[in-house]
């Protein structure tokens, strides 16, 4: 994520004290509202769709070969640039 600019010191970037990685589901499911997220992107589509994930946050799935369909209650973002025009774009 470094490497690609997500997290970092740039002007898009997260910093990295706001980078999180948790052991269970629950425990990351528990960070995500704890943090009151406006955005979450994972590439497991599992924890996208968990019955627990907290509502009123905008899910992005991270994959390059899962299309979403109008059921899925996430957007599907192949690239980071993709990602980079969901959340500032949307924004807008």
């Amino acid at each position: 994520m470094r490497e690609n600019g997500v997290i970092g010191t740039s002007e898009y970037a997260v910093p990295t004290d706001s980078v999180f990685f948790e052991s269970t589901r629950a425990e990351k499911l528990a960070r995500i509202a704890a943090l009151g997220c406006t955005h979450f992107i994972d590439d497991l589509e599992e924890v996208l769709t968990d019955p627990d994930f907290p509502p009123g946050i905008t899910r992005i799935l991270f994959s390059e070969g899962t299309p979403a369909t109008s059921d899925t209650p996430y957007v599907v973002c192949p690239t980071w640039r993709h990602i980079e025009k969901q959340v500032f774009v949307e924004r807008a």
